[in-house]
């Protein structure tokens, strides 16, 4: 069995998010969650 991270985890959250390259994902995410558009 494969141990995995927490997505709690503020480490996981920079790693998946922080990255330049998922800069789209992040704005994905927080449209999602706030329920707004981020137009930059």
């Amino acid at each position: 069995m494969q141990d995995s991270l927490p997505l709690t985890s503020d480490y996981v959250f920079k790693r998946i998010f922080g990255q330049e390259e998922n800069k789209n994902a992040l704005k994905d995410f927080l449209e999602s969650i706030l329920d707004v558009e981020i137009k930059k």
